[in-house]
């Protein structure tokens, strides 16, 4: 998983803390963007998530 965030997401959740968040994920991006503004992120918070498949 590739996963591209900006710093709005990634000053409320550090990358050890995104990619098992998203593992079983429909929705990754949106999870993402939901749990960074639960984490009172000020800033604006676009996201890129690529599956990648073996």
């Amino acid at each position: 998983m590739l996963v591209l965030a900006t710093d709005g997401t990634t000053e409320v959740l550090g990358s050890q803390e995104i990619i098992p968040l998203l593992q079983n994920e429909e929705e990754p991006v949106d999870k993402l963007v939901k749990e960074a503004i639960k984490r009172k992120s000020e800033d604006n918070n676009p996201v890129i998530v690529i599956k990648l498949k073996n």
